[in-house]
């Protein structure tokens, strides 16, 4: 079953446009988690979860699983 999501997290507004399809494909994918390196653009939401989905850089996934 595909999932499609319509709506916007109110986070995720300020993601600009080339990187908002990468948290709602990981909303669509029912993601746990979001992994990135991306601290210029995913930084502010480093540690916060938008809808079910935590967003991490991945040494701190890391350290929280050891």
């Amino acid at each position: 079953m595909t999932a499609i999501v319509t709506t916007v997290p109110p986070e995720a507004k300020r993601l600009p446009d080339k990187d908002l399809p990468v948290l709602l494909a990981a909303l669509a994918g029912r993601a746990t988690h979001l992994l990135t390196v991306d601290k210029k653009h995913f930084g502010a939401l480093f540690g916060k979860t938008v809808g079910p989905v935590v967003i991490l850089p991945p040494g701190e996934y890391l350290r929280r699983r050891a």
